[in-house]
């Protein structure tokens, strides 16, 4: 008699709380071929995002579900084999490499480590240039140091909507990479962008037409409302730049491109901002309007910077 060939069962995957159905996209082995423990064999698409699937172990992949089919999260997608040939799923499965506590994997652990660590250092350049900026407006004051810290205070929070838009463009690149549709990934980051400048454009006015109203809910000191409000009128002339600036930048993150941004930001913010800063605060006696202008210029130029490069297309070859 002879014996069952030994498989291991492929399930599909739970990628959220939320979904109970995943929808088979399209297979990336074809039926029979032999797999190895990380190769990507199949797309999947939940309510949030499409996701490569990796195989777990090494054999023959031999497909159970059509493209375009919806199946329940843990349903049997696919079987691997020790053999060339379709294994009998009357018999039980083998144990597989990912059945019972799951192994260290030095690869995955790495390729983290690696998108978190510049991830990391992309937002500590921009953290740490802040720090220089109020150190060179200490030089002029408690006041102007006060100015700044609120026309920035509501500068942030009126962003907040901006960087949700952000993240929802990064979410959607991420998809459309796993998907297989740059193109597509592409579209919605320019439309995201578009949104953004008709956002911002409103901020914007506000800003430079009701600065002094914004201001005085802070304080009521002549002084310091008058140093926050020439900073809110100046930090707004960049308004448009920055629509694109904070999307594209987030878009590469998406895709997986973490580098880019990272050195953008180590040469528009420490290169640029914090000696334009000294240069116009100190040296042509600007005194705190210096500090605000380079900051529009930091962000502005960062921000076409970023979409020229995007508008390169590089970031659509990489694989996170």
């Amino acid at each position: 008699m002879t014996a069952p060939t030994p498989y291991r069962i492929v399930s599909a995957p739970r990628m959220g709380t939320n979904d109970d159905v995943v929808r088979v996209l399209r297979w990336l082995v074809d039926d029979g071929q032999r797999v190895e423990p990380a190769t990507l064999v199949l797309i999947v698409e939940t309510t949030k995002a499409s996701v490569e699937v990796e195989a777990e172990s090494a054999g023959y992949l031999f497909r159970l579900v059509e493209p375009d089919t919806e199946v329940p999260v843990g349903a049997p997608v696919a079987v691997v084999s020790d053999t060339p040939s379709r294994p009998s799923l009357e018999t039980e499965p083998s144990r597989g490499v990912g059945d019972g506590l799951k192994t260290l994997e030095p690869v995955v652990m790495l390729n983290m480590v690696r998108l978190s660590g510049s991830a990391v250092l992309q937002s500590l350049i921009v953290t740490t240039s802040w720090v220089a900026l109020i150190r060179i407006l200490a030089s002029f004051g408690s006041a102007a140091l006060a100015g700044y810290t609120i026309a920035i205070r509501i500068v942030l929070f009126a962003l907040l909507p901006a960087w949700g838009l952000a993240n929802a463009a990064a979410t959607l690149v991420g998809q459309n990479l796993g998907a297989g549709k740059p193109e597509r990934a592409e579209a919605s980051v320019w439309q995201a962008c578009r949104y953004n400048v008709m956002f911002f454009a409103v901020v914007g006015l506000t800003f430079v037409t009701l600065a002094g109203v914004l201001v005085s809910t802070f304080t009521n000191e002549p002084e310091v409302a008058s140093v926050a409000s020439r900073g809110l009128r100046i930090i707004a002339s960049g308004f448009v730049f920055y629509a694109y600036g904070i999307v594209v930048t987030q878009s590469f993150n998406g895709a997986g491109d973490t580098w880019t941004p990272t050195i953008i930001n180590l040469l528009g913010f420490w290169i640029l901002a914090v000696p334009l800063a000294q240069f116009l605060a100190r040296q042509l006696a600007l005194g705190p309007s210096g500090v605000f202008w380079s900051i529009a210029a930091a962000f502005s130029t960062t921000a076409v910077a970023a979409a020229l490069v995007f508008r390169r297309g590089r970031w659509k070859l990489k694989r996170v």
